[in-house]
């Protein structure tokens, strides 16, 4: 028996990420802001991949990716969608996704765990 452990601790490293909505689909579109530097870019363009991998492997070798609000945490799903860029649908009843296209400066945080190259979490907040 090894007393070493073989998992590595998450990384995590936040991208400051653009939001577009998508009223007639319940979607919110996430693209990395156009000031972003080189290294923030490689780090989403490799977890973009990471996740369009997932999803044609049907899930199987990573976990599902969730959106959160200020008032709840997996509220809905995260999806790779085409030129880098995230997509999150909100269902009807989610009461979440309301409030955020309601006040102005929305905006997304994005985490990604640099010890898997992965995005862990998509975090929706509107500017004070």
């Amino acid at each position: 028996m090894s007393l070493y452990a073989t998992e590595r601790l998450r990384d995590p490293f936040a991208l400051d990420a653009v939001v577009v909505n998508d009223p007639t689909a319940r979607n919110l579109g996430v693209r990395l802001h156009e000031t972003a530097s080189g290294y923030q870019r490689m780090w989403w363009k490799q977890a973009h991949q990471q996740l369009k991998a997932a999803v044609e492997d049907g899930w199987r070798s990573h976990p599902f990716v969730w959106a959160s609000t200020p008032g709840a945490d997996r509220v809905a799903h995260v999806e790779p969608a085409d030129f880098s860029t995230l997509t999150v649908h909100f269902p009807v009843g989610v009461s979440s996704y309301a409030e955020l296209i309601s006040r102005p400066g929305l905006r997304a945080i994005c985490t990604v765990d640099r010890n898997s190259g992965r995005f862990t979490n998509v975090s929706f907040r509107n500017r004070p």
